[in-house]
């Protein structure tokens, strides 16, 4: 067995990763070494003496307690299974309902399912390290799995709202809409650009996506004054509008 032992705690762990409590004068054993012990199922009952061991021991680490994602690791919190209950939603709102909460499920469905497999692969990949997990093919397959997900993402936006347009009637509305599909196509370039790695085209997008932004508000803005200012027959109101 292998002696682990810091300020807060000192335990015995075997090669498999499992950890046993002892009863044992700690301040006669050395940290960090290993030894030959008597023991039980989950608890060792006498050391009997050092040995000179090589293999390095692996702690045995909770599957639930214990989240790996490319915002960082998180150990001992209780977040993974709120990724499967978000998949269980996803597959409900998928399979049973229609409309816009059908695609809503979907999206739930791909983001659970991708954190999900990126802590899983994560996890088996540290259990046959012995120094860590190289992040650098995580890092390659999170960006390429990110920029796809952004992709689709942005192109069902893109869908919904250009659908919504062509069903709208009058011109006044199809007009007030106008922003919110070019916005929706600028976000879809964005996402395009930066998979491809064209930098200068994201620039574009970007510019033209707060271009049609700053229009859409000011524009917002100045119709809602007016529209205020005549219903009320004071100009005082305009001030209101300096704010925003």
């Amino acid at each position: 067995m292998y002696l682990y032992k810091n300020d807060n705690e000192t335990y015995f762990i075997n090669k498999k990763g499992k950890t046993f409590d002892f009863y044992y004068d700690k301040n006669q054993l050395q940290e960090n070494c290993y030894y030959y012990v008597l023991k039980t199922r989950n608890c060792i009952y006498e050391v009997i003496e050092k040995t000179n061991a090589s293999w390095i021991p692996k702690e045995k680490k909770s599957y639930w307690l214990n989240f790996y994602s490319p915002m960082g690791n998180f150990e001992k919190i209780l977040l993974l299974p709120i990724g499967y209950v978000v998949l269980l939603v996803g597959l409900w709102d998928f399979f049973m309902l229609k409309g816009l909460e059908k695609i809503l499920g979907g999206i739930m469905v791909i983001n659970s399912l991708y954190f999900i497999g990126y802590d899983l692969i994560y996890k088996i990949k540290l259990k046959k390290s012995n120094n860590g997990v190289d992040n650098t093919n995580f890092l390659k397959f999170n960006d390429i799995i990110k920029n796809t997900i952004l992709i689709i993402l942005s192109y069902i936006l893109c869908f919904i709202f250009i659908k919504i347009f062509m069903g709208l009637s009058s011109f006044f509305a199809k007009l007030i809409f106008l922003p919110f599909v070019g916005c929706g196509l600028c976000t879809l370039g964005l996402a395009i650009s930066e998979s491809v790695r064209n930098y200068q085209l994201k620039n574009i997008f970007l510019k033209a996506y707060i271009i049609i932004f700053l229009i859409y508000w000011f524009g917002f803005l100045i119709f809602w004054t007016i529209l205020i200012v005549k219903q009320e027959e004071n100009i005082l109101y305009a001030l209101f509008s300096i704010s925003f």
